[in-house]
């Protein structure tokens, strides 16, 4: 594995904390999925789960022009999506069950 050490790795630049650096590869990640879509500005996008990575999807849908809906079983998780007014909630599908 030395390839992760001669390519895998960056140096976090000074005046980036930690707390704000870990989020490049779950981003990036995300990032590639959103593009993977080619989303259009007509299309609709259902994103489940409202955790971490469900807002940065979320957000990055959002940001290609897609409507977005979001859906988890936790208020305070959508609340948290709404400070940053991602989406539509959606919280009662299947009898108030999801």
């Amino acid at each position: 594995m030395d390839w992760i050490v001669q390519r895998g790795l960056i140096k976090i630049p000074d005046g980036i904390p930690f707390a704000q650096a870990v989020f490049v590869e779950p981003l990036n990640t995300c990032l590639k999925g959103v593009r993977s879509l080619n989303l259009a500005g007509d299309e609709t996008v259902l994103v489940i789960g409202q955790g971490p990575i469900g807002i940065m999807l979320a957000s990055l849908a959002k940001r290609s022009g897609a409507k977005v809906l979001t859906s988890d079983l936790y208020p305070e998780r959508h609340a948290v999506a709404a400070q940053v007014w991602i989406g539509y909630a959606h919280r009662r599908v299947a009898g108030g069950r999801g």
